[in-house]
């Protein structure tokens, strides 16, 4: 179901990039408008580690761990930091575009092993069943 949803948002936001960037210009600008898409598709593209940073995290809180689950946002921040200091200055706009997906997969690198420490934390306290 969630690769439905990421197939779907990624179609729409694509799709209709255009219409909503000018929402927000007060004229069709090419150059800006050529940004926009670019950074709409490699976010939108990566939707899927976004997803799995909300399961992953609101499960962990759900399972009474939330000071475990506040640490993903360092990694999402350290990661962005590391986007903006290291690759905007060689690669430009492009790693702009990549900041947010970097962020969402060094979280999930976070994430997806505290979350199986959590439940086998519970399982040994509360048993396997």
């Amino acid at each position: 179901m969630c690769a439905i949803y990421c197939v779907f948002d990624f179609a729409v936001m694509n799709l209709f990039s255009r219409q909503i960037s000018m929402l927000f210009l007060d004229k069709p600008d090419e150059q800006i408008l050529s940004c926009i898409r670019q950074y709409v598709f490699w976010n939108s593209a990566m939707y899927i580690f976004l997803v799995f940073i909300n399961i992953f995290r609101y499960g962990i809180q759900g399972m009474g761990f939330s000071n475990v689950a506040m640490f993903a946002g360092f990694f999402e921040l350290a990661a962005r930091g590391v986007v903006a200091l290291y690759f905007v200055p060689k690669f430009g706009f492009d790693a702009v575009c990549f900041a947010n997906p970097a962020a969402w997969i060094a979280a999930d690198l976070f994430l997806i092993p505290a979350f199986l420490v959590v439940k086998k934390r519970l399982e040994r306290k509360f048993g396997q069943g």
